[in-house]
């Protein structure tokens, strides 16, 4: 799934959605994801990130690839920006 990929974008759901999120962050933790960009669509994130990141169930790093966004322009809007900014060849195994 995480290579053919060069972004993320996850939008509201379920237990099914968030256990999602959770291997792209086990992922990024092995060094598997390679940095490519994880986008929270959706005003229920910030908090829920927040509530799990206070539990200590959330490392500086993933949270640092985890962007939030409100609709799904906005999400390729900051994806075309992190991906530009990463320069060629970036986030690439």
């Amino acid at each position: 799934m995480s290579e053919q990929a060069d972004a993320f974008i996850i939008l509201p759901g379920k237990s099914g959605t968030l256990a999602e999120l959770a291997f792209l962050w086990a992922l990024d933790r092995t060094r598997l994801l390679h940095g490519k960009p994880v986008v929270l669509c959706g005003g229920i994130w910030p908090a829920l990130v927040e509530a799990i990141e206070r539990a200590g169930a959330l490392d500086p790093e993933q949270k640092g690839l985890t962007a939030f966004c409100g609709s799904p322009q906005e999400a390729v809007s900051v994806i075309t920006r992190r991906i530009a900014s990463a320069g060629p060849n970036q986030g690439e195994p």
